[in-house]
């Protein structure tokens, strides 16, 4: 893939009525990131990667998730992040980070961003 190219599959990631907010960051080159994965902010530079638990550059507080796949592996790209959604928590790639939805929600609180699993409304 193109390190400037995004793919996106539709299908649902944001759940209810709260308002999305996407805003364009640059990925830190040596990423390749799917769609939905939790990322976080280098503070020393302000660019962006995939959030580790064990990082300690700031990356490991989750500030967001990646709307489509991003391939940084060359260069440095552009990214759409979702900054602000309420998200369907069984959707998210937890693959290459050691994050769970626990430690995820905990990043979170305080922010516009929330996990929630999707309620059954079939009635059954």
């Amino acid at each position: 893939m193109d390190s400037q190219h995004q793919s996106y599959t539709e299908d649902s990631f944001e759940i209810g009525e709260y308002p999305l907010v996407e805003e364009i960051e640059t990925i830190l080159s040596g990423q390749d990131i799917a769609a939905r994965q939790p990322v976080g902010k280098i503070t020393a530079s302000g660019k962006w990667k995939l959030s580790d638990p064990a990082a300690e550059d700031g990356s490991e507080v989750v500030r967001g998730f990646t709307r489509f796949a991003v391939d940084a592996s060359g260069a440095d790209a552009q990214a759409s992040i979702i900054k602000s959604a309420r998200l369907d928590q069984s959707a998210i790639v937890l693959t290459g980070t050691d994050h769970t939805i626990a430690t995820m929600k905990a990043d979170l609180e305080g922010t516009p961003l929330f996990l929630a699993p999707v309620l059954d409304q079939s009635g059954a």
